[in-house]
């Protein structure tokens, strides 16, 4: 390294002025462990983020793995800063230190040797536990293509029972279909951390009696093999999950879990019939299985868990907060109460109320440390921050969990991390930020096998470069989205992918594509029951309705929006996104005083990333109707300010194009100079060419103007309308 250069065996790559100064005083300081404050202090001079200082590293950071893939230039030390890896040194400087080491060495060889000593007596006597205690289990069940009863739920309740005991981590494979797919998902689990255990299990009846056959493969280091059998179900599964909490954790199981599996094989029975059904996404019916239970036996607390997870996922938020209320007023083990206390706080993020859920998210991070085991209550805080509009707050915790979640030995969690991480920087419009997490995702969900997230991710991905105007890229990473959804032959996940079609359609102006699509987005959704995703295919027919000016039929499908909206628990971002669509259709229609009543609603709303992106341009085309455009061109300063203070990215040349589009009957010159300093992408050019033709027609550049339409009529597509063509004729004419 030398100042302002990286370089490595012939290739060099050249860094900011900031993140010189950053790499030279970690140069400066080769051996030093530096924390966020020492580097504001000494190279800010003056209070930034800990996000601005982290964002100068991550530049650091990505410009060496331009020149080495595989380098590290500056490490994390979790939960302590930063030190420069020590085969980074200024090329100036290797000779000498080189030198000064060996003249050094001798004379500090018996003091190495007294602290090695001292080292050796340090670490036998205050080492942590070992990972004898902490290995992660995988539960996989081998026959559940058997036709015997409940063999395909055992894995899930002991999963259920070992997770509340003191097990480090409980990882489930019966979401995957196949036993092939399990298999294939531990081989590579076990290639990432060779000190997991596997558990198998295969429950059978025979006689009268259950009969559970468990294997434990204890990471490299041999199998064990235990058959349990009883004529009560119960006892089976608490004599399976004592054997293998026993061998996994060298602790007993909580007695209030033993006391609460009921001794009834019927009720046990229909438990687990709940959970097959729950699983399987029929939740209504699983319901009636955990209903029977509790009217039997109040106190099956893991039946009551489940039954409020059915109720919340189906959108019965009041039903699923009543049992979980129920579940508190019972004495219960700390994980248990947890797993409680995170289920209340996600309820009120599901029905819409952010600040609720934040304030318990913020209760609960008090109390438990940052570790993996409280992975889910760290996660769900950062997104909670980030509902309410708090993108700062949640980037830096996201960032202080990804140093935590060692991708070798928690993958899954490294993995959802770096997407929610990625997810943040591109709704904040740090697209150059965004996309190398979404791509690390996608490679640590296919580590895993996990086939479903990886195809999330892509979708992910594909809506960054959709965003940010790289149609070709966002038409790649959809396919991918689409093809993985295929071959898991996942009808919800085909669903997913046509939504994300569409959107990209509506962007590139295709509208026949997009119906097409649509459609099938639309009659899938139907045939499988999703209203959320009905509610979905019908924004978009009326988004494009409102494209094509069908006015009568947009009308239609924003009512049955509504309708399907009611169905989903009337969630406040869903009633904000049909307030957007029934504000355009107000201004179509020019009904000003329903577009009043509207905008009233929506200034109140707290999604300010949902203001950004779809109301601002709505509000101006209000003003300049009703007051002017010089009430228009206030109202987008002011917005403009704000997102000067929030770093608002990409959304400030959408403003500066709106500011243009204001200025074009009063001062096209203004107009003129606003769009030159804009960079044109695939993203703006709707309606960036358009507007500047106009401009420069205005000003008597018709040349210049005939060159933008020209442009324009290449990237529209059915966005080309009558009133362009003919100022496009005019100018021919008169040129």
């Amino acid at each position: 390294s030398t100042l302002g250069e990286l370089r490595y065996q012939g290739n060099s790559v050249m860094l900011s002025g900031l993140g010189t100064r950053v790499l030279n005083y970690f140069i400066e300081h080769p051996n030093k462990l530096i924390n966020y404050d020492e580097l504001m202090e000494n190279v800010w001079d003056r209070i930034v983020t800990e996000n601005a200082v982290f964002q100068v590293i991550q530049h650091i950071r990505q410009s060496y793995k331009e020149i080495k893939p595989d380098g590290e230039v500056i490490k994390t030390i979790r939960s302590k800063g930063f030190q420069l890896n020590q085969s980074i040194i200024p090329t100036e400087q290797s000779q000498h230190k080189k030198t000064s080491k060996m003249n050094k060495w001798w004379t500090i060889l018996p003091l190495i040797l007294v602290i090695s000593v001292a080292l050796i007596y340090w670490q036998k006597y205050t080492q942590e536990p070992t990972k004898e205690s902490n290995r992660l289990i995988i539960f996989s069940n081998d026959d559940t293509d058997k036709p015997e009863q409940f063999s395909s739920a055992t894995a899930m309740l002991l999963n259920r029972i070992l997770k509340f005991s003191n097990n480090s981590d409980v990882v489930n494979l019966d979401r995957y279909s196949t036993v092939e797919e399990k298999h294939q998902t531990a081989q590579k689990l076990w290639q990432l951390n060779p000190d997991l255990n596997l558990v198998t299990t295969n429950l059978i009846q025979q006689d009268n009696q259950f009969v559970l056959t468990v294997e434990m493969i204890k990471g490299q280091t041999g199998t064990l093999k235990q058959v349990f059998s009883s004529d009560r179900l119960s006892d089976v599964l608490i004599q399976t999950a004592e054997w293998v909490n026993l061998e996994n954790t060298q602790e007993p199981l909580s007695g209030v879990l033993k006391s609460s599996l009921p001794p009834n094989v019927y009720l046990i029975e229909s438990y687990m019939r709940g959970l097959a059904e729950a699983q399987q996404g029929n939740h209504s019916k699983a319901i009636d299985y955990f209903n029977i239970v509790l009217n039997e036996r109040s106190d099956f607390h893991l039946a009551r868990l489940e039954l409020a997870k059915s109720f919340s996922t189906k959108g019965d938020f009041d039903e699923s907060k009543a049992e979980l209320e129920t579940l508190k007023s019972f004495k219960l083990n700390q994980n248990m109460t947890l797993e409680v206390e995170v289920e209340l706080a996600s309820l009120e993020l599901r029905r819409g109320e952010h600040k609720k859920g934040l304030l318990l998210y913020n209760n609960l991070v008090k109390k438990y440390p940052l570790e993996p085991k409280y992975y889910l209550i760290y996660m769900n805080k950062a997104i909670a921050d980030s509902l309410v509009g708090n993108y700062d707050q949640a980037l830096q915790e996201l960032i202080k969990l990804d140093e935590v979640m060692d991708p070798n030995i928690y993958p899954s969690h490294a993995a959802v991390t770096k997407v929610n991480i990625g997810r943040i920087y591109k709704n904040q419009q740090q697209a150059s930020l965004s996309e190398p997490y979404f791509i690390d995702s996608i490679q640590l969900f296919g580590q895993l096998n996990d086939l479903q997230r990886q195809g999330i991710a892509y979708g992910l991905l594909g809506h960054y470069y959709l965003v940010n105007g790289q149609h070709d890229l966002a038409i790649k990473a959809y396919d991918q989205e689409l093809q993985i959804a295929k071959v898991q032959d996942n009808q919800r996940s085909i669903i997913t992918a046509y939504d994300s079609l569409v959107e990209l359609k509506i962007a590139q102006g295709l509208f026949d594509e997009a119906l097409i699509i649509n459609q099938l987005e639309s009659d899938g959704a139907t045939e499988i029951g999703a209203p959320y995703l009905q509610m979905r295919a019908t924004q978009w027919a009326a988004v494009i309705s409102l494209e094509l000016g069908q006015l009568d039929k947009a009308k239609i499908h924003i009512d049955q929006m509504s309708g399907l909206i009611k169905e989903l628990g009337n969630s406040a971002v869903l009633l904000n996104g049909v307030r957007i669509m029934q504000l355009r259709l107000a201004l179509k229609s020019e009904q000003f005083l329903e577009a009043q009543r509207l905008i009233q609603l929506l200034d109140e709303m707290d999604n300010k990333a949902l203001a950004q992106s779809y109301y601002t341009p709505l509000k101006t085309e209000y003003l300049a109707q009703t007051a002017g455009a010089d009430e228009a061109i206030a109202y987008l300063l002011r917005q403009k300010n704000i997102l000067n203070e929030q770093d608002g990215g990409s959304d400030l040349s959408k403003i500066d194009i709106l500011l243009a589009e204001q200025h074009l009957s009063s001062a096209p010159d203004i107009s003129i100079d606003l769009l030159n300093n804009i960079a044109v992408n695939d993203n703006n050019a709707y309606p960036y060419h358009w507007i500047l033709a106009q401009a420069y027609n205005q000003v008597g550049r018709t040349a210049e103007a005939l060159l933008e339409l020209n442009k324009a009529k290449l990237k529209y597509n059915q966005r080309w309308t009558l009133e362009m063509q003919q100022l496009m004729t005019t100018m021919i004419d008169q040129t």
